[in-house]
This record gives C-alpha cells, sequence and structure tokens, in this order.
C-alpha cells in the first residue's frame, strides 16, 4: 500500500484575495453604470452584503464537506463570494465618495 497523499482542507489566500480585488475591479468597470439611485442603493444596502456573505458560507461548508467534484464547486462558490464582498467594499467607498462631492 502506498501513502495517500493529505487532501488539503484549506483555500489559499492569494486566490480569495485576488477573487475579492476581480469584484472590486469589476464593480468600478461595469458596477457604476448600472447602479440605482443613491437613495436607493441605501435602502437596500444590507442586501447586497447579505448576498456575499451567504455566498461565501455556502462555498466554504460544499469545500469543506464536499469530496472531488464538490470541493471545486465549493472553491468556486467562495471565489464568488469573496468577488461579491469586494464590490460590497467598491460600493461602500463609491457611496462615501458620492455623498461627499456630489450633492
Amino acid at each position: 500500500m502506498s501513502p495517500q497523499k493529505p487532501v488539503e482542507s484549506k483555500v489559499a489566500p492569494p486566490y480569495l484575495f485576488g477573487s475579492a480585488a476581480a469584484g472590486i475591479i469589476l464593480f468600478w468597470l461595469i458596477g457604476v453604470w448600472f447602479l440605482p439611485e443613491r437613495l436607493l442603493i441605501l435602502k437596500y444596502f444590507r442586501g447586497y452584503i447579505v448576498a456575499g456573505v451567504v455566498i461565501t458560507l455556502f462555498g466554504s461548508y460544499v469545500h469543506e464537506k464536499g469530496s472531488g467534484i464538490l470541493r471545486r464547486i465549493g472553491k468556486a462558490f467562495l471565489g464568488i463570494g469573496f468577488g461579491v464582498i469586494g464590490a460590497f467594499f467598491a460600493l461602500c467607498f463609491y457611496v462615501a465618495i458620492s455623498f461627499t462631492f456630489f450633492k
């Protein structure tokens, strides 16, 4: 019997930070043009972060409990979740700038 190599249970931080950076970049390249009014953004502000947190938690659970293809799907959901969270932080920055400079 040959020893089996251990299964990696963690996702590399550069992958997650890269996903968040991609979310920020996509927000500034595409998302800014599709935003509703500032007051509507503030009305549904919590919903934006809830989407990112739910997707991230789902991806984390699937990645940790799954095996094979499910681990890859979980990793993909983790990346999407971190991308949404990165876009949320870009949205926060955009709202702060717009309220400060564009009244």
